[in-house]
């Protein structure tokens, strides 16, 4: 494939992860947002950020507020080292606004928002978008070229047809009903399952604008390590996409040993292993919602306990030089899916996985309380759906381009290019219906909670305020200093 059509390709990637982002950027200043914002403020002012989380602690005490609230302002507290590397973009970007727009940071705080918010939403994106173009352009494959362009065009393509046909059936990641209420699995599992390989909305999408979102984006060049050779290289870009979303590492690094365990043996006597050690002490180190989860529970550490034994067994049996006749079975199981090329190999042992850890997930969602239930077990099969799927397209489209390439028609580079570029054409129809002033409607919906604070802030009653208005005050206050 010439230098042309490669630059082609990258141009319309390009193309179709902004034409995604434009559908699915930043509803508004809601708290999940402004929390985030807020986040990136702190790296700057640690200290700041601990006294005023700190007043926000005191005033939930003093004014006895539900335990729910609580426990959510608590989870968001410990997730702040989740995002390093999204709140030093959000952060940067932030104190940069700062120092272009001091009048309207002092004097007009929700035009300010509207811009900086904009602004570190925005580089965040460009930046997830900028290495996984950079890690495309690495590779020697043309077909995974076209494979990235394919993949990232089809699902472009899939939310644009279902946000113009009215988002009917869309899935949520939460596939078993909650602790201790009255929902069935068949609740949860339709039309959740199906539909979030189809239509996951913007919880589960690689275009939209929180550090899971780029996460998700972010497993097709991880992927594309993976398959064209360089496990060491996807481990290493693994360890980096902790400082961005650090549970979602530590559960894409249980996956990934499992089946490397079962595939590909061989690398744990390598220097891939040291990687994945560190790694893993890095997730370790860092994770600090175990508690919130219940990690400490007698059938949680029995069943990690099981799985590690499970995953050294496999390795050890795959270390040695004369397979024992009970490994056999797994021998000809590993030759068969790495037969069938790397792609396929890894989708079947996750599938595998999910499978079977689906009943024992079950099993500890049901004896958890209803906070563990809510915030990790009803949701960790579903997560981890939504965040493999951009591999699965990845795999899907690469057999396609290897399939049309071999077909009486002749499909050249430049002809499935030109498909990937009549991909961009419900996203173009979408597009024309977008609210096309972004920063004035962040401004628009901030100036309420503008109001709702005040100019001088109740720090003994901010518990009283909606999460939005909370995280609201804390933002201004650390943009403002003051």
């Amino acid at each position: 494939m010439s230098w042309t059509l490669r630059a082609a390709a990258l141009a319309l990637c390009a193309c179709h992860l902004l034409l995604g982002y434009s559908h699915n950027f930043l509803v508004g200043p809601d708290d999940d947002r402004l929390w985030l914002y807020a986040s990136g403020l702190a790296r700057g002012q640690s200290a700041e950020a601990a006294a005023l989380n700190a007043r926000v602690h005191e005033s939930l005490t003093r004014l006895d507020r539900p335990d729910s609230q609580r426990v959510r302002f608590a989870l968001r507290e410990g997730y702040e080292g989740n995002y390093a590397g999204a709140a030093v973009v959000h952060g940067a970007t932030a104190r940069i606004a700062g120092r272009w727009l001091p009048h309207l940071r002092d004097g007009d705080y929700p035009a300010f928002l509207g811009r900086s918010m904009y602004a570190s939403f925005v580089a965040m994106f460009v930046v997830s978008a900028g290495i996984l173009l950079l890690v495309t352009g690495l590779a020697a494959d043309d077909r995974w070229w076209l494979a990235m362009v394919l993949a990232i065009a089809g699902i472009g393509f899939l939310e644009s047809v279902f946000d113009l046909t009215g988002d009917t059936w869309s899935g949520l990641p939460t596939l078993l009903p909650d602790a201790q209420t009255n929902e069935t699995y068949l609740q949860n599992l339709w039309p959740n399952l199906p539909a979030l390989f189809l239509n996951p909305q913007i919880q589960l999408s690689p275009f939209g604008d929180t550090p899971r979102n780029h996460f998700i984006l972010l497993m097709l060049p991880l992927f594309l390590l993976r398959w064209t050779g360089r496990i060491t290289a996807s481990y290493l870009f693994l360890a980096a996409l902790g400082f961005l979303h650090q549970s979602h590492t530590g559960l894409v690094l249980a996956y990934l040993v499992a089946v490397d365990a079962v595939l590909r043996p061989a690398i744990f006597r390598s220097r891939t292993a040291f990687v994945i050690a560190a790694v893993l002490v890095m997730f370790v180190g860092r994770e600090s919602l175990g508690a919130i989860i219940g990690v400490g529970r007698p059938i949680v550490i029995v069943t990690g306990a099981t799985a590690a034994l499970l995953i050294a067994t496999a390795i050890c049996w795959g270390l040695r030089q004369q397979m024992a006749r009970a490994a056999a079975p797994l021998a000809r199981l590993r030759q068969r899916l790495l037969d069938r090329g790397p792609a396929f190999a890894d989708l079947a042992v996750l599938g595998i996985i999910l499978a079977v850890s689906f009943p024992v997930v079950a099993v500890i969602n049901a004896m958890g309380t209803e906070a563990q239930s809510l915030y990790f077990w009803t949701q960790v099969h579903g997560r981890s759906l939504g965040i493999f799927r951009p591999a699965l397209m990845l795999a899907l489209a690469f057999l396609a381009v290897s399939r049309l390439q071999t077909t009486a028609w002749s499909w050249t580079p430049a002809r499935i290019l030109g498909l990937a570029a009549l991909a961009l054409a419900p996203g173009l129809v979408e597009a024309t219906m977008h609210d096309r002033h972004p920063i004035a409607r962040i401004e628009r919906q901030a100036r309420p909670l503008e109001a709702a604070v005040g100019p001088s802030i109740d720090w003994s009653t901010i518990a009283a305020k909606s999460e939005a208005e909370i995280y609201y005050a804390i933002a201004r206050t650390l943009d403002r200093g003051r």
